[in-house]
Order: structure tokens, then sequence, then C-alpha cells
């Protein structure tokens, strides 16, 4: 069967299995954007509501730093995941060597965003 003759909601090979999206989801929305909305809705200066965004992203990144969770409430939350540490060798020296593991910010949704999307 030939490109042209698959159905619109089969996806192209291109695309790597991924399902076809619609334009609307791939709109990317930034803190600035995030920050005029809040500022209109709660009747507050733009520059309010940015600092607060600010402030609620220094606060988030602090604390998962610290190692701790940061639970955004109808979102999902923040942790850090740490790989336990592994062996690896020195090819040059052939000497064994101890690699801890890298922390890896992850992600994890809350029910409410699951059902949402």
């Amino acid at each position: 069967m030939l490109q042209a003759d698959w159905p619109e909601e089969i996806a192209m090979p291109s695309e790597k299995g991924r399902p076809p999206t619609d334009d609307a989801s791939q709109t990317t929305i930034t803190l600035r954007q995030m920050a005029t909305e809040l500022a209109d809705s709660h009747d507050i200066s733009k520059k309010q509501a940015e600092a607060l965004l600010d402030d609620l992203m220094t606060l988030a990144i602090r604390h998962i730093k610290n190692g701790h969770r940061v639970r955004l409430t109808g979102l999902g939350i923040l942790h850090v995941q740490r790989p336990p540490p592994r062996r690896g060798l020195n090819l040059q020296t052939g000497e064994v060597i101890h690699i801890r593991g890298k922390g890896e910010i992850a992600f994890r949704p809350a029910k409410e965003l699951k059902e949402a999307v």
C-alpha cells in the first residue's frame, strides 16, 4: 500500500510511531505568558505575577536540589532519581573505577492531569 493510500488517522512512518496531533497541542506556553494570564485574572501587575512565578521556580529548584520531592497538587510530583553506583573500566590502564549515579529530574503526573489529557 502506498503512503498516499493510507487513511488520514494513520501516522506517517517518519513520525516514528507517534500519533498524529493537532497544531494546538504543539503550542508552547512560557512563564511570561502564564504570568500575563495570572495578572489579568487576579488584578495584579504583570511584574508581580512574573516575580511570583520566578519565586515559585526558585523554591522548587532549591527543594529539588536538596533531595526533596515537590508536589504540585493537580499537576504532579517533581523529584530526583539517582541510579545506583556502577563499576566501569579505565581502558588505558585496565583499572576498575567506581562511577556514581548521576541524578536525573523525574516528573510523575498527577491523576487529575492524566485524566484531563
